[in-house]
Order: structure tokens, then sequence, then C-alpha cells
């Protein structure tokens, strides 16, 4: 097998993602007599290694986090550094985290078993409730928050156990000065809306963000969609999420229940602790007779196809025994007449759910804001537009035979106003407390939640107390990157945004004169262009046709970005 590199006693086997913390690899340690381990290694990128403050709290929080041993809980093994390069070594846990199954039953047109749902985010509750009530015995740190529960962090391996991932590292992620690529579409979803308001995070902030992702495995998708960021970050602060039974009609009402509980606005009428809901859970599969455990999930992950083949080349059986083949159960399953595909067999113990009925659009923030809520931002005036509009005002009540005198003896007065409105940028405050630097590189645009806030670099002041997305941008390059952002009243510090310029890869079939930002590129085929990350619009002619194909696509930070786009028909 291939070695990428050394890194400490680890060899490094494959790259498995880049985000906006980590490079993350699977990896082999090894040992005496050719004793080897398959584990997970996440290596810090190096803009963070120089980061102090950063580098402290992660080491903190992954000590902690290696203290918790549970089976419900991805083990951190090691903590290390070799070249300057910071590191952890973890469990690495052979299957598919519960995006990926929410995503193949969507693509099969399925909803997931409500019995299996329930027995995996009751899974996922031991795990969390384990770690809510652990107590560090030599530190005697406790409270525990894992800060990030999504479908993103909790995994399922393939002989059908349900494990947490990434305690700790949330904390230490929101401790560090720079911007963390592509995590904000993610998170706000899963924020609670105390977070949302900057009142902190407790347990019950973690049992809001596991009710949403039960929300998401029952229906499909998640509670709250908006247009923008802060449309979205307020609907989950203020709308009630949609029932799910209107999503899932076939959704128990006992399963309602607890997503109601879960989700609710204020953190005292939730659950208060992870025990509660998976008590509830639990007192569903037995009321209904559901005998659901790690072969039955197994199974059903297998049926799905909702993982490849292992990268260690290990193909592993569900508790011991061996599974059917897909051509031995596409054999044994009758045929669905469908557009798609057909809703995979189920395990005998978990019953294939009806078909799902067309699904109603997501909620969206409303645009008018009920009173007593804060309004949303305005477009502020250009000011010397502003400035004009009252001098002609002005001018319209003076008689005709005096307005040349008027003219010459305000102009001086007029210039004066206008530098004092080019003087105010045309920037609006919030009215709040907080205080913020931002930095980027290169020199960029500010907007905090979509206002206009001036240039880098820039101190921040009357910003409001909590969450609030910041965005840094440039039209003209162009990129542009937004990062979330939880504020307290008073000096938050400096938030530094990186954006990286990437090698991008342009594959496209036939021969075509390609425009990418206005801006004439050449004939394919092209070698790879420089781009900065973020969204790009590309223009496609091809040659000898008429066809003018236009798209907008997005390059990403420290990934390998390639866009392809082929003529289908020149009819």
């Amino acid at each position: 097998m291939e070695i990428l590199e050394n890194l400490g006693k680890y060899e490094l086997i494959r790259k498995l993602a880049v985000g906006g913390m980590a490079e993350v690899f699977l990896a082999k340690s090894g040992g005496a007599m050719g004793f080897s381990k398959t584990v997970v290694v996440k290596r810090i990128l190096p803009h963070l290694a120089d980061d102090q403050r950063f580098v402290e709290m992660f080491l903190r929080e992954a000590k902690i986090a290696a203290e918790l041993t549970h089976p419900n809980v991805v083990q951190v093994f090691d903590f290390g550094e070799s070249d300057g390069r910071y590191f952890i070594a973890m469990e690495y846990v052979d299957g598919p985290n519960m995006r990926v199954l929410v995503k193949r039953a969507n693509d099969a047109r399925a909803f997931i078993p409500v019995e299996l749902v329930a027995r995996l985010i009751s899974y996922a509750c031991e795990g969390l409730g384990f770690a809510h009530a652990f107590v560090d015995p030599e530190t005697q740190v406790k409270d525990i928050v894992h800060r990030d529960i999504s479908p993103d962090n909790i995994l399922i391996s393939r002989t059908g156990a349900v494990k947490v991932a990434d305690f700790g590292l949330a904390k230490a992620l929101n401790s560090n000065t720079h911007t963390q690529a592509g995590m904000l579409k993610g998170k706000i979803p899963y924020l609670a809306p105390e977070q949302i308001r900057g009142k902190g995070a407790d347990r019950r902030t973690d049992i809001y963000a596991l009710g949403v992702t039960l929300y998401e495995l029952c229906t499909g998708r998640r509670p709250f969609d908006a247009d923008t960021d802060v449309a979205l970050m307020s609907a989950v602060a203020h709308e009630p999420p949609p029932p799910a039974q209107k999503l899932r009609p076939d959704l128990p009402d006992e399963i309602a229940s607890v997503l109601d509980r879960a989700l609710k606005k204020s953190p005292d009428q939730r659950f208060q602790t992870c025990r509660e809901m998976q008590s509830e859970l639990d007192a569903f599969l037995r009321q209904h007779d559901a005998t659901i455990g790690p072969f039955e999930i197994a199974a059903y992950i297998n049926q799905l196809d909702a993982i490849p083949r292992s990268p260690t080349g290990k193909q592993y059986p569900a508790a011991g025994d061996a599974m059917p083949t897909r051509a031995e159960r596409e054999k044994a399953t009758p045929s669905v007449p469908s557009a798609s595909s057909a809703t995979p067999a189920l395990p005998a113990a978990v019953p294939a759910p009806s078909s799902p009925p067309p699904r109603p659009p997501p909620q969206v923030a409303r645009r008018a804001e009920p009173a007593g809520r804060p309004a949303p931002a305005r477009e502020v005036p250009d000011p010397v537009s502003a400035i004009r509009s009252s001098v002609r005002g002005l001018m319209e009540r003076v008689p005709p035979e005096r307005r040349p005198f008027v003219w010459g003896g305000g102009a001086v007065l007029g210039l004066l106003l206008v530098l004092l409105g080019l003087g105010a940028g045309g920037e609006e405050s919030f009215g709040g407390q907080s205080v913020l630097m931002v930095d980027c590189l290169p020199p960029a645009r500010i907007k905090v939640n979509d206002r206009e806030m001036g240039k880098t670099p820039k101190t921040l002041t009357g910003l409001p107390a909590g969450a609030v997305v910041v965005e840094v941008y440039d039209e003209d390059v162009p990129f542009s990157k937004k990062q979330l952002v939880t504020l307290s009243p008073g000096d938050n510090g400096t938030r530094r945004f990186i954006i990286s310029r990437e090698m991008v890869e342009l594959k496209i079939y036939p021969k075509a004169k390609v425009t990418v930002d206005g801006r004439p590129v050449g004939f394919t085929p092209l070698p790879p262009i420089p781009l900065y990350e973020g969204k790009h619009r590309l223009q496609v002619s091809y040659e000898g046709t008429s066809v003018v194909d236009e798209s907008v696509f997005e390059v990403k930070g420290g990934e390998q970005n390639v866009v392809k786009r082929r003529l289908i028909n020149t009819q």
C-alpha cells in the first residue's frame, strides 16, 4: 500500500477530506511484530498552527475528548506534533455518517423506517448523554457540550454501531481567529435559538441539534430553509418548524411528540437530558415491538448501498453473518415500476415505508417581521444622492428669479454637506455593544448580516451580541467568503479571513470559447487556471454552434477543483 508521508509514528495512506480546520487522512500506526492499526488522522492546517490561542484550546479540548471512552463515542487515541503541524489520531469508523444515510434514502425516494430512526437517535443519545454527564477525575472538568451536533458528526459503522464524533473540536474552532471555509451553510440549521441570540451553549443546545437531526432523518429535510443566511437565522430563532407529520403523514404521534419537545425555542421546555429523550424513543420501540439492533442497522445500510468499499480493502459482514450481494437482493426483491430506483427491501424487523407523499416546500423565513422582533437590515441610501435630492426639493420652493443667488450662495454649504456625507461612508450601526476587528488577505469589503460595514482592516463597533454572519468580498476580483461568528458584549478580538487561490481544471467538450467572470480565458482544451475561492460565473460558447451555456461554479479552498461541461445536443 502506497504511503503519502509519515507523520510521527503514523503512515498517511490516503487523504479523505479537507475542511476549514484540518486535513483528514486514513492512516496506519505500526508496532512490533508487524502490528498495525487503521486510524483517522486530523492534521491542523498551517495557518491555524500559528495561532497559539487556538492550539492551546485545541490541546485542552483534545485531552478531554480522549477521556471519553464509550461504545457510542468515537475514541480519540493520540494528540501530537510533527514539524510544527499538530494532529489528533482517532478511531476509524468504517461506514457513512447520517448525512449520507439521508441522501441515499432521498435518492431512493424512500423514507428511512421510523423504527430504525428511533434506534439510531437513541444510540446517539446514549453517547451524547455519557459525555454530558462525564466528570474528568483529574481536572474535575464537567458539563461537556459538543456544540456541533449534526448528521455529519454521527457515524454508522458497517457492523451497525452508532458513534458521535468530534467532541470538543467545535469549542476550539470557535476560539480561533481565522475563518473556516464552508462551515456556514452546514451550521446554521443546527444552531439552537439561544445560540443565535448569544446566550451560550449547554447540554440542551446539543439536544436541540439532535432534534433537528431526528427531524431530518424522519422527513428527509431540515425544518428550516431560507434564501439568505440572515433570514435562516431569523427563522431558527423565531419561526415554528413545519409539523413533521405534514411532510410524512405516517409518522407516529410518539415521534412527533419527541420532535416537538426537542425543538422548543426555550431550553427550559426541551428535554433537560439526553436520557429523557432516549427514554421516550425506547418506550416507542417497546410499544411497537420493534427489535432493532446492530444487525438490522447494518443490513439496512448495506441494502441502501449507503457506503462504498472500505478504504482498507476489507469488507465486513454485519453481526458476523454474510450479507447477500446486491445482485442477490435485486433478484429476491419484486420489481417496482418507477421512473427512478425502487425502494430497497428492508430487514424483516424494519417494515418498508409506504410510498412517500409529495413533499411541500421547506419552511422559509417570512419577509415581514412581526412586531417586537428585530427589523430586517434596510438598504442604506447613498449620502450624495440623499443630499442632492434634499437640495433639489429646497430649490423647488424658491422663486425662479432668486434661484441663481441661492445656487451661488449654497454651493459651499452643499460641498461641505457632500464631504460630511462621504465621511460617513454609508454605514449603519446595529446599536449593540459588541466590537470585532475584521481583517482579510487580500483586502476586501465587509458585510455583517448583509449590511455594508466598510473595508478591511477595520474595527467594527456597535455590533449585536449573538450569532452574526460576517462576509468579506470583492466583486471585481471576484471572491466572497462568509463565517458565522458568535459575539459577546465587549471586545471579541480579530477575525482574519485568508482567501486562498486555487488551480481550477476546466474540462469542457467539445471545443469551446471560455469566459470566466466576464474575462476571456481562451479555447479548450485549457491548462488549469488560478481563481480565488468563492463563486464564479462561467460562459461557454461551443465552436460551430450557436449554443452558449452560462452557469455558476464554486471554488473551494484546499480542495481539488474540477469544472465539467459537455454539449449534449447540437440540434
